[in-house]
């Protein structure tokens, strides 16, 4: 009588990753009875793979995702193989819009905006109408802000900082 052997898979360690960047997985799969092989992957974000060893994929949001690669074959063996991946938080990419030139006593507006890898966290933006470029005092919250400066000629900095859910955050002036 012989025996069926499961197929015996090594996906490696755990890895990590930044939010938003594609990560390119594989495996080695051996099988003694060299009999045909379905691979399934679950990358733990609800996302899966299946019909290769080398799938790639990208995390849309920080944490730990838990990976399986569950590996068949057709004498109805089936190993599953589990790994982290660890996918930490990029801050938002902050544009706080052109430099303006304004006389004094007129109303300057300041459009500003923010894109973030983690395509599923949230912004909340700040602007500091008289930024010092070391202490950072929130004068209007949301990404479009105005002012009068009543006193020039002067060099007054605005500056725009956008945070993320996970704090993260970015700043442009």
């Amino acid at each position: 009588k012989v025996s069926h052997v499961a197929p015996s898979v090594d996906v490696g360690g755990d890895r990590s990753a930044e939010g938003g960047e594609e990560i390119a997985f594989s495996a080695r799969v051996s099988d003694p009875g060299h009999d045909v092989l379905l691979y399934d992957w679950d990358f733990g974000d609800g996302v899966g793979a299946n019909g290769t060893l080398k799938p790639r994929h990208t995390y849309v949001d920080n944490g730990e995702y838990v990976v399986r690669l569950r590996v068949d074959d057709n004498d109805g063996g089936v190993t599953e193989a589990f790994f982290t991946v660890h996918v930490g938080n990029l801050p938002p990419e902050v544009e706080a819009g052109p430099d303006r030139v304004t006389d004094e006593g007129a109303r300057v507006t300041f459009s500003g905006a923010a894109s973030d890898p983690g395509v599923l966290d949230t912004l909340s933006y700040a602007w500091d109408l008289d930024y010092d470029g070391m202490n950072f005092a929130p004068d209007v919250l949301g990404p479009v802000a105005s002012a009068v400066y009543s006193d020039g000629p002067a060099r007054v900095v605005a500056a725009l900082r956008v945070e993320d859910k996970d704090g993260g955050q970015g700043l442009d002036t």
